[in-house]
């Protein structure tokens, strides 16, 4: 039961961090068209790239909430709810760092589709948030699915 939790934990803070995503690309903040960019990178075209990223999204959304519960499960401090929330959102805030720097040296450069190589300080601004909304996400799904 405690992995089921985990799991759908991982799914609803994705769905969360996609949403937010979404909303940052429709209202033309930042290219957060995180899927199609994902899906791309493989298909190298943008043609049928939205579910194939989708499903990368979702499942790399599930392994990091086993790799934030293992945070949680061996944190010094009582795991309230105050510090499982605290500890997903400084777990987002690094893990954020980590991809947004990723996604605009690597990604951004050398990805096959001309839309998604410039990746500016919007970019990396938007996928910051957008992992600190997955860790304070993820934070409260565990205190409340997983207990």
């Amino acid at each position: 039961m405690l992995f089921l939790g985990i799991i759908g934990s991982g799914l609803i803070a994705t769905t969360a961090m996609t949403l937010f995503l979404a909303l940052v690309h429709r209202n033309h903040l930042a290219n957060g068209d995180m899927a199609r960019a994902l899906g791309s990178l493989i298909t190298k075209k943008e043609e049928g790239s939205l579910g194939l990223g989708l499903v990368i999204h979702y499942a790399a959304g599930c392994f990091f909430a086993v790799l934030y519960h293992s945070l949680v499960k061996f944190a010094p401090v009582d795991a309230g709810p105050y510090s499982v929330i605290f500890i997903c959102l400084a777990a987002g805030f690094f893990h954020g760092l980590v991809m947004s720097m990723f996604l605009s040296i690597l990604v951004a450069e050398h990805h096959p589709l001309e839309r998604f190589r410039k990746a500016g300080p919007d970019v990396v601004i938007a996928h910051l948030a957008a992992h600190l909304v997955y860790g304070l996400t993820l934070g409260t799904s565990f205190y409340f699915l997983i207990g």
